[in-house]
């Protein structure tokens, strides 16, 4: 695969999709009395190519597709310190904006785009308001509020128009969250939060206050505008307080629901399964004699967990790993015939590389290579499909072999709750400390991903996944379970806790 290119593969894809997204951006645009007034072509291509024809063909796909409105590109500061919209310049076909976080990045952008013609507006399509944020990593704003509002006022102050990415704050439900690979592989944490004006939940926030009060200082709006009763409304959030976990099903149940199962003499990855998988985990089984050593002959993609004839060995490969090749099972292959298990956990998906990198053709998550136990490749896998689709957690939970939970036990395993609400629901926050890392699903949604090397320390539960009376909670931990969950009125990620207002 060759992405982001006029690979017929790649162009493919993006004809089919484009063909159902079209229609309905075309049918919404100001032309058609609806609100879109502009479309953009790509996203900071001039960091990734210069192969503007890429682009041309995208613009004829949009326009044949029904695009009738202004098209731009948006490009932003290279790795080498280039412009992106001056190595792959477009000018000619979309009007140039640029993607920047402070004035610094603007004024020689700014003074780029004058250079091009001077009939062409200033516009930063692209004002990041606030920052991504990694697993295990500290939490990051992107800019205080100060800077936030001096580098706001002084791109105002140029003439140039604004759009916040993000002004309001979302969440990456199911496994959508992605990751960065220009400084080493980063995973995303579930809250895409970004400390936007408008956070995932739906409040207003200090840089929200400061965009209003800069909005009306600079004419841009009217005090008879804002209805202040609308904008100061605070959602309504609920602590429900501790629910205790009721039930467990052990991981070889959970494979039993499993309807995707390969049998294959080669290790295959996600992307390479009869039915493919985007997302989740991936399972390797096979059965091994007694053995001392296991070698991999190449690195996981993203996470391993090692189990052995059911037993967690704790063993854990990721991309923190720096020896990833050999470890020694002896304690655990006891018999002649033992049950080995490699479950790795597709992390999320890289979006963002180094200038150059080819990482993105490159995406191919679970194993590649060999396995060697004591310097013999496995060549038979049962390959299990763990998607955790809509259908699987169905499956899991309304089947019958659950048991009744007295403690943590084996992991993995999933677990089982249910918080019951005697009022309309509204928003809450579920914690889950004391557990270590895996998934929730709440009436069979999935919340995301939770892991206990922060920055993120509560799933964002929206009122529109729960309902009055019995609320189905399934959590699947891979490491170590707790016995309770707790659901509160407050977030917290990172600092968030310090900051939130509401």
């Amino acid at each position: 695969m060759e992405v982001r290119t006029d690979y017929d593969g790649y162009m493919s894809a993006v004809n089919n999709f484009f063909t159902y997204l079209m229609p309905l951006i075309a049918q919404k645009q100001h032309s058609q009395g609806g609100p879109i007034i502009a479309v953009q072509i790509e996203h900071q291509y001039g960091s990734f190519s210069e192969d503007t024809e890429h682009l041309q063909n995208l613009k004829k796909l949009m326009v044949q597709l029904g695009v009738r409105e202004m098209m731009l590109t948006s490009d932003g500061w290279r790795d080498d310190n280039k412009l992106g919209m001056a190595v792959a310049p477009f000018h000619d076909a979309a009007l140039p904006t640029v993607s920047i976080s402070n004035i610094e990045e603007g004024k020689p952008a700014f003074d780029h785009i004058r250079g091009l013609s001077p009939d062409f507006p200033l516009f930063v399509s692209s004002f990041w308001s606030g920052a991504n944020n990694y697993w295990g990593e500290s939490f990051n704003s992107g800019s205080t509020l100060t800077e936030f509002t001096s580098n706001l006022e002084e791109i105002l102050n140029t003439g140039a128009s604004v759009n916040f990415y993000m002004f309001h704050g979302g969440t990456n439900f199911d496994s959508t969250a992605g990751a960065s690979d220009r400084h080493g592989y980063r995973p995303g944490i579930t809250s895409y939060d970004y400390d936007a004006p408008l956070t995932e939940w739906g409040a207003i926030t200090p840089k929200f206050k400061a965009i209003t009060e800069m909005l009306l200082k600079y004419d841009y709006i009217r005090p008879e505008d804002l209805v202040l009763s609308d904008i100061s409304r605070v959602p309504q959030k609920t602590a429900y307080g501790s629910v205790e976990i009721q039930a467990y099903l052990s991981f070889e149940n959970m494979l039993s629901r499993v309807k995707d199962v390969q049998r294959s003499r080669l290790l295959l990855t996600m992307e390479e399964l009869k039915r493919g998988q985007r997302s989740g985990f991936i399972l390797y089984r096979s059965t091994i004699p007694s053995a001392t050593i296991l070698r991999l002959t190449d690195k996981p993609r993203d996470r391993l967990q090692l189990m052995l004839n059911g037993i967690n060995m704790e063993k854990v490969f990721d991309w923190t790993t720096a020896d990833f090749h050999t470890t020694d099972v002896s304690s655990e292959s006891i018999f002649t015939n033992n049950t080995l298990d490699l479950l790795i956990e597709n992390a999320g998906r890289v979006s963002e590389v180094k200038q150059g990198s080819k990482w993105l053709d490159m995406q191919r998550k679970g194993l590649h290579g060999d396995v060697l136990v004591d310097r013999h490749a496995i060549e038979h896998w049962s390959i299990y499909s763990l998607d955790f689709s809509t259908n699987y957690i169905n499956r899991i939970r309304t089947f019958d072999n659950w048991k009744p939970f007295a403690s943590p036990g084996l992991v993995p395993a999933m677990y089982r709750a249910e918080l019951y609400i005697d009022q309309p629901p509204t928003d809450t926050f579920l914690s889950l400390a004391g557990w270590q890392k895996g998934m929730v699903f709440v009436n069979s949604h999935m919340v995301g991903r939770y892991w206990s090397v922060g920055p993120q320390r509560f799933l964002y539960v929206p009122s529109s996944f729960l309902k009055r009376g019995v609320n189905s909670i399934l959590i699947f931990e891979q490491h170590k379970a707790g016995s309770t969950i707790y659901f509160s009125d407050k977030p917290s990620i990172g600092k968030m806790m310090a900051t939130e207002k509401n």
